[in-house]
C-alpha cells in the first residue's frame, strides 16, 4: 500500500465562501472528503489545504504543490467536495480537468457535483457548472464593488489600513489622529509651504533622525501576519512553521476559533522559535448555540493543559477568552512582553571588575542568566582602563563634547571635565561594537568606585545616563541583575530608565510640609530614591554637571567630577527587579507609584516617591525576600506588562505591593 499513489484530498475557502456559513468550512471539507475516501478504499489519502484564497486564483500554495506532486507522478486520484472548491475560473478548470489530470492519468471527482472523470456521462453539465461557478465570482465581485461604491458615497473611508498620522479605534473602527506621527505631517507640509520639494523634505527628514512610515509603524506597533493555515491536526503544524519562517514572524498569537486539537496547536507554540501567545473566541449569539456553538472556553482550559505537559511557557492573557476587538486588546498588550522576551534572548551583559568590597547583594550567579538565554561577557577593569587610555586624542571626541555642551545647557557647571567623559564614552561604545560578537542587544555592568575615581579621575554617572538614554543600559556597582532589569524595563516602555538605591526615608518634617495634606499617602508610602548622577538627563526637572558630594569627603574633588545632580521629574514610575538568589533561584517585585512633585533638598539623582502601602511592601517583600537595595525605575505605570515578562520567564515568586486587607504570608495581622 506504501508503494501506491495518494489520493489527494483538496480543499479551498475563501473569504467570500465564508459568508455561506459553515458548510462550506475547511472542517466540513475535511470530514466530507474524509469519508468519501475511506468509504471507496482510497489509498493513501492526503489534504491539500487553500484557507482564504480565492478560486479565480490558481496560484495557490497548496494547490500548487498538489500539481507538482502529480507531475512528479505521487497522486493518483483528486477528490474535491465540488467544483468550486477546485476553481471558479471555467477555463482554467476544464483545462485541468479534461487535460492537465487526464496527461499524468489522474481521477478526478466533484463529490456534491457527481463529476467522476472515469465516467463520461457525469461529466455532461460539467462545463455549465463552470459557467456558473465564474459567474459567481464575477457576482461577488459586482457586489462588493457596488458595496464600496456606496460607502464612498456616503463619505466612508475604504481602506483597510490606517494612513500615516491615524490609527483605527478598536472599539468604533473609526480613524482617530496618531498624536506622534501627526507632528510630522504638519513638520511636512510646513515644510512644503516653506518651498522645499520631495527630496529636499525627504533629505531633512533623514537628518532629524525621522522613521519612515513603514518603519514607524513596525517600531510603534509591530507589522502582524495572518497564517493562511487552519491548526486541525499535526499534519498543519510543518506548513504553518514553513508560513511563519517565510514571513519573518517571531512572536505567534494561536487563536481558539472552537474548541481546537490541543495537541497540533500546542505542538505548533513548542516548535515556533519565538514567544507565543493563546487566546480563545467567546460565543457570538445565543442564536448560534444550538448548531454554531464554538467551545473555545473549553479548549482553552485543554490547551493550558497541553502547554504544561509540553514544558511551554505561553503568555495567556488575564482573562483569554473574547471578541474580535477584545483579543485585539489582548495582543495590543502582548507586544511589550513579547519585545521583551525576543530582546532578553539576543542579549549580552558586558561587566567590568567585581562588585564592590561587602556589596554581597550584588551577587549575580551565572546559571540564571543563561538559562533565561543571556549571555555575559566578564572583564577586568585594567581592561577597560587600557582602552580608555587607547582613545586619548579620539577624533570623534569634539563631536561628543559638543553634543554634552547642548545637552546640558546651563547645567554644565563642569565643562573641564567634558573631554575625558567623551573619551570614556567612546571607550565603551566602541567595547560594545566589537564585542557584542552575535548579540544584537548589548547592556553594561560597571565598577564604578572606589579605584575608579583614582586612576580614571572622574566619575562615570552622566556617561553612564547618556549610554542607557542610548538604549544600552548601565549599573552601577556591577549590579548585573540590576542592569538586567533595567534592559526589561526599556523594552517594555521604550523609553530611558534608571537604577536607584532604594535610599532614604523622608523626613517628618518634609512629608508634614510637602505631602500630608496635598497627596492621599502616608509618611510609610513614601520614600526617596537616589543614585549618585546615572538619571539620564531627560528624567530629571533640572540637571547641573556636579563634582560627587560622597566620595568628594576622601578624595580630590576634581577626582570626582563627572555626577548629574537634580531632581527627578514627577510623574507615573513602576519600581522593578528580577534577582536570582545565591543558590540560582530567580525572584521579583513589581510596584506602581510616582515621583511627587516635592523638591528634595538634597543632591545627587533623587526624587521623592510614593508608592501605596510601600511600608508593608518595604517589609514583606524587599527584607522579607532579601532583595538588594537596588531597584529600576522605568517612567510610566507599566506594572501589567512587566509582571507578564517575569512570569514568561518562569519566575513565579513575583512581589507587588499589596493593598490594605491583604496581608503578605509573613505579616502579622494582630500588628
Amino acid at each position: 500500500m506504501s508503494n501506491q499513489k495518494k489520493t489527494a484530498l483538496y480543499c479551498r475557502l475563501s473569504q467570500d465562501d465564508g459568508l455561506d456559513g459553515d458548510s462550506n468550512s475547511i472542517q466540513n471539507q475535511k470530514s466530507i472528503l474524509q469519508r468519501f475516501a475511506e468509504d471507496h478504499y482510497f489509498p493513501n489519502p492526503c489534504f491539500y489545504v487553500d484557507d482564504g484564497f480565492s478560486g479565480g486564483n490558481f496560484q495557490r500554495p497548496a494547490f500548487q504543490q498538489m500539481i507538482a506532486d502529480m507531475e512528479n507522478g505521487g497522486i493518483g486520484i483528486i477528490v474535491t467536495k465540488d467544483l468550486s472548491r477546485l476553481g471558479r475560473n471555467q477555463l482554467h478548470t476544464g483545462l485541468y480537468i479534461e487535460e492537465r489530470f487526464p496527461m499524468f492519468g489522474v481521477r478526478y471527482i466533484a463529490i456534491n457535483d457527481n463529476v467522476d472523470t472515469e465516467n463520461a456521462e457525469s461529466n455532461d453539465l460539467m462545463p455549465f457548472k463552470n459557467l456558473f461557478n465564474e459567474w459567481f465570482i464575477r457576482d461577488t465581485s459586482r457586489k462588493i464593488r457596488a458595496v464600496q461604491k456606496a460607502k464612498a458615497e456616503r463619505g466612508e473611508r475604504l481602506g483597510t489600513r490606517a494612513p500615516y498620522g491615524y490609527v483605527k479605534d478598536l472599539e468604533t473602527k473609526k480613524l482617530v489622529i496618531d498624536e506622534e506621527a501627526a507632528a510630522v505631517v504638519k513638520r511636512i507640509f510646513a515644510l512644503c509651504a516653506a518651498g522645499n520639494g520631495p527630496s529636499q523634505i525627504a533629505r531633512i527628514l533623514k537628518k532629524e533622525q525621522v522613521l519612515t512610515p513603514t518603519m514607524y509603524a513596525y517600531a510603534k506597533y509591530g507589522m502582524l501576519h495572518n497564517c493562511p493555515v487552519c491548526i486541525e491536526s499535526e499534519t498543519d503544524v510543518a506548513p504553518a512553521l514553513a508560513d511563519l519562517k517565510a514571513a519573518g514572524v517571531n512572536a505567534l498569537v494561536i487563536f481558539l476559533g472552537n474548541f481546537g486539537p490541543e495537541t497540533a496547536e500546542t505542538t505548533l507554540a513548542k516548535q515556533f522559535d519565538g514567544p507565543a501567545m493563546f487566546c480563545a473566541a467567546a460565543e457570538e449569539s445565543g442564536d448560534s448555540l444550538l448548531d454554531g456553538r464554538g467551545d473555545a472556553y473549553c479548549g482553552m482550559l485543554n490547551a493550558s493543559y497541553n502547554l504544561n505537559l509540553r514544558g511551554v511557557q505561553a503568555y495567556i492573557p488575564q482573562y483569554p477568552v473574547g471578541t474580535a476587538a477584545d483579543c485585539a486588546t489582548m495582543i495590543r498588550d502582548f507586544v511589550p512582553v513579547a519585545t521583551a522576551l525576543l530582546a532578553l534572548s539576543d542579549l549580552k551583559i558586558i561587566s567590568f571588575g567585581p562588585r564592590p568590597q561587602d556589596f554581597l547583594a550584588c551577587n549575580a550567579p551565572i546559571a540564571p542568566l543563561h538559562r533565561l538565554g543571556i549571555e555575559i561577557e566578564e572583564n577586568s577593569e585594567l581592561d577597560l582602563y587600557a582602552a580608555f587610555h587607547a582613545h586619548a586624542g579620539d577624533a570623534r571626541i569634539p563631536d561628543v563634547v559638543a553634543e554634552m555642551e547642548e545637552e546640558l545647557g546651563e547645567g554644565n557647571k563642569k565643562p573641564e571635565i567634558l573631554a575625558k567623559l567623551a573619551q570614556y564614552e567612546l571607550t565603551l561604545l566602541d567595547w560594545v561594537e566589537t564585542h557584542k560578537g552575535a548579540r544584537k542587544y548589548v547592556a553594561i555592568a560597571g565598577k564604578c568606585w572606589p579605584a575608579f575615581q583614582t586612576e580614571f579621575q572622574f566619575v562615570p554617572c552622566y556617561v553612564n545616563s547618556r549610554l542607557t538614554a542610548k538604549g544600552i543600559p548601565v549599573s552601577c556597582e556591577v549590579d548585573i541583575y540590576g542592569v538586567l532589569s533595567e534592559f526589561i524595563g526599556t523594552c517594555v516602555s521604550r523609553d530611558a530608565v534608571t537604577l536607584l538605591d532604594i535610599n532614604n526615608s523622608v523626613p517628618a518634617d518634609l512629608y508634614a510640609e510637602k505631602i500630608k495634606n496635598a497627596y492621599p499617602y502616608s509618611l510609610t508610602d513614601t520614600f526617596m530614591g537616589f543614585h549618585c548622577g546615572n538619571t539620564p538627563v531627560c528624567k530629571l526637572s533640572t540637571c547641573e554637571m556636579k563634582y560627587q558630594k560622597i566620595m568628594a569627603r576622601t578624595l580630590p574633588v576634581e577626582y570626582t567630577n563627572g555626577t548629574l545632580e537634580g531632581d527627578i521629574a514627577p510623574g507615573p514610575i513602576t519600581f522593578f527587579r528580577l534577582q536570582s538568589t545565591a543558590d540560582c533561584r530567580l525572584r521579583g517585585y513589581v510596584a506602581e507609584g510616582e515621583v511627587l512633585p516635592v523638591p528634595t533638598r538634597s543632591f545627587g539623582g533623587i526624587g521623592v516617591f510614593a508608592i501605596p502601602q510601600m511600608g508593608r511592601f518595604y517589609r514583606h517583600v524587599l527584607i522579607e525576600k532579601n532583595f538588594p537595595h537596588h531597584g529600576a525605575v522605568a517612567f510610566g505605570h507599566y506594572g501589567k506588562a512587566i509582571f507578564d515578562v517575569l512570569r514568561c520567564l518562569g519566575v513565579t515568586d513575583v512581589g507587588f505591593n499589596q493593598p490594605q486587607g491583604m496581608l503578605y504570608p509573613t505579616e502579622n495581622p494582630f500588628a
